[in-house]
């Protein structure tokens, strides 16, 4: 699909991610309770397909997953694992149910 000086191009192209000492912990806070969203999400999907991904794996993973659904911003003084597991177990529950309808 990509010519020979692209691919190099591509492969030679680093992602300029800021070094951790500029990220501030409230910025890790949120990092870390987004990261945990989505590892629900993954989770949830693995435990309901018994580890056999299905065509839908990804709809579910972006629904049950606050972060991917609609760019959920965690503020750590505010939110914190509990509310997180609160939010995300919620979410498992009324989404597959919805869907029936």
């Amino acid at each position: 699909f990509f010519t020979e000086d692209e691919s190099i191009r591509l492969a030679s192209t680093k992602a300029q991610l800021p070094p951790t000492s500029a990220i501030s912990s409230e910025q890790k806070g949120s990092l870390l309770l987004s990261l945990m969203d989505i590892l629900y999400a993954y989770a949830y999907d693995h435990r309901t397909t018994c580890g056999d991904p299905s065509c839908e794996s990804s709809w579910t993973v972006v629904m049950i997953s606050q972060t991917l659904s609609w760019f959920e911003s965690y503020t750590p003084p505010y939110d914190n694992v509990a509310q997180v597991l609160r939010w995300s177990i919620r979410r498992a529950i009324i989404y597959p149910y919805l869907r029936n309808f």
